[in-house]
């Protein structure tokens, strides 16, 4: 098994292998909708239908992997204040990632890495 956010950056013999790989199975970014019902779940009940759509919305095109790294870092943040995740915490915390993924998103020469076919 092997993962790769870009597969044009591997070589070309790696990929053309015989048995090397035998399947290849996208993670395409998930739709406003999928990502709604993944906050719901993630978020335990503790956001209401109108914070889910505002932070599904800000969560465009970002993967359910990148969705739980906010969402931890936000709980994270909550938990030094005592307090529950609240719906700017994680507003914020996508905003991190994104700026994260963002600023990772490319070779010194310019050339797209993982997440940086899409600007985020």
């Amino acid at each position: 098994m092997a993962t790769a956010n870009d597969p044009t950056t591997l070589d070309a013999a790696i990929l053309k292998r015989p048995v090397r790989f035998d399947r290849l199975v996208p993670f395409p970014v998930p739709s406003m909708e999928l990502r709604r019902e993944y906050l719901r779940r993630l978020t335990n009940g503790t956001l209401d239908e109108d914070s889910l759509v505002l932070v599904a919305r800000e969560a465009d095109r970002l993967s359910f992997a990148q969705i739980r790294e906010a969402y931890i870092l936000a709980g994270q943040r909550a938990f030094r204040r005592t307090q529950d995740v609240q719906t700017e915490e994680v507003l914020t915390a996508i905003r991190t990632v994104r700026g994260e993924v963002n600023g990772l998103a490319t070779w010194a020469d310019g050339r797209s890495l993982g997440f940086g076919r899409q600007a985020l």
